[in-house]
C-alpha cells in the first residue's frame, strides 16, 4: 500500500470513528484487544473514547488493561464520567489506581468517590468482565461480540441504555433460541430486580434471583448499571463478614468476660467462707431466712 493509500484508509478510519462509533465498536469487539487497542490508538482520544464506551464491556475493559498508560488515560479523560467509573469498576484494583494517578486531582478524586464502597456493601464485590450490551442490539449483533477472541461466557447479558441506565438483562440461553434479527431487548426477564450497589451483603444474600441465576445485575439508586454481583462473590463476601464478626470480639472483650466470670465466682467464694466462718446460730437463722424466701417464690 502506497503513501496515498494509507493515509487515504486513515482519514476513513477516523471518519469511521467520528459518524459511527457505534459500528466502530463492533468491529473492535470481534478483534484480539492488542489489535483494537492499537486501532483506536491511531485515533485522537475524542474520537476513540466514545467507540471504547460504546463497545461490549468485556472487549472495553480488556481493551483498557493491556492498552499503554498515556492512550488508556487519554481515553478516560475523553469519556463521560458515567462510562469511565462503569469501565473502572471492572479493572483489576491496581490497574484502576495506575490509571487514576493519570488523571487530574479533581477528575481522580469524583471517580474515586464513586468506586469506593464499604466492604458490608454489594458495591464492594462487584466482579469484572460483566457482559453489557447497548439495549438497541439484536440477538445476532450481541452473539458475534460474544464469539469474539476476548469474549467472556455468562449466564446474563446486561443491557444498558446510552446514558448508563441499567434496562434489564437477558439469559444468554433465550439470545442461543431466538432469531439473529429479534431485538434483545424483547427477551429481558422482566420478573428479575437489580440489586442496589449500596445494599448490604446480607439483604444481597435473599435476592430471589440467585434461585435462577448465579450472577445478578446490580444497579445504583438511579438506575445507573453498575456492575454484576456473582454467587462466589456473595458467598466470598459473607464469609469475610463471618469472619469481621469473629474479629469483632476483642482481645479486651474477651478478657473482660474472663474478667467477669472470675469476680462471680470470687463473689461466690467469699460468700461461702463467710457462712463457713459465721457463728452456728447465724448460719441457722440464715438457713431458716433462706428458707423462707423459697417458699414465698414458690
Amino acid at each position: 500500500m502506497s503513501e496515498a493509500e494509507r493515509a487515504d484508509a486513515a482519514e476513513l478510519a477516523l471518519a469511521f470513528f467520528e459518524l459511527r462509533p457505534g459500528a466502530a465498536a463492533q468491529v473492535l469487539e470481534g478483534l484480539p484487544a492488542e489489535e483494537a487497542v492499537d486501532a483506536l490508538s491511531q485515533a485522537p482520544a475524542r474520537l476513540a473514547a466514545p467507540v471504547l464506551a460504546t463497545m461490549v464491556s468485556g472487549p472495553a475493559v480488556r481493551c483498557l488493561t493491556v492498552a499503554g498508560q498515556d492512550p488508556a488515560a487519554a481515553w478516560l479523560r475523553a469519556m463521560d464520567e458515567g462510562d469511565a467509573i462503569r469501565l473502572l469498576r471492572q479493572l483489576p484494583a491496581a490497574r484502576c489506581e495506575a490509571l487514576l494517578v493519570e488523571l487530574s486531582a479533581r477528575t481522580a478524586r469524583r471517580l474515586r468517590a464513586a468506586l469506593r464502597y464499604h466492604e458490608s456493601l454489594v458495591g464492594a464485590w462487584i466482579d469484572p468482565g460483566a457482559a453489557t450490551v447497548p439495549v438497541e442490539r439484536s440477538v445476532g449483533q450481541c452473539l458475534r461480540a460474544f464469539r469474539s477472541p476476548d469474549a467472556t461466557t455468562s449466564q446474563l447479558v446486561m443491557l444498558v441504555a446510552a446514558n448508563g441506565r441499567f434496562v434489564g438483562a437477558a439469559p444468554v440461553e433465550r439470545l442461543v433460541c431466538a432469531r439473529d434479527d429479534t431485538p434483545v431487548a424483547e427477551l429481558v426477564d422482566r420478573a428479575l430486580v437489580p440489586l442496589s450497589v449500596r445494599a448490604s451483603i446480607v439483604v444481597a444474600a435473599g435476592h430471589e434471583g440467585w434461585r435462577r441465576y448465579g450472577v445478578l445485575p446490580v444497579s445504583s439508586a438511579d438506575q445507573s448499571f453498575r456492575g454484576a454481583l456473582t454467587r462466589a462473590s456473595l458467598d466470598k463476601a459473607i464469609e469475610s463478614r463471618r469472619g469481621a464478626a469473629t474479629l469483632a470480639r476483642s482481645p479486651a472483650t474477651i478478657t473482660g468476660e474472663l474478667a467477669g466470670a472470675f469476680l462471680a465466682a470470687l463473689g461466690g467464694v467469699a460468700r461461702s467462707l463467710a457462712a463457713g466462718d459465721s457463728h452456728p446460730r447465724e448460719r441457722d437463722a440464715r438457713e431458716r431466712d433462706a428458707s423462707a424466701f423459697s417458699g414465698t417464690r414458690r
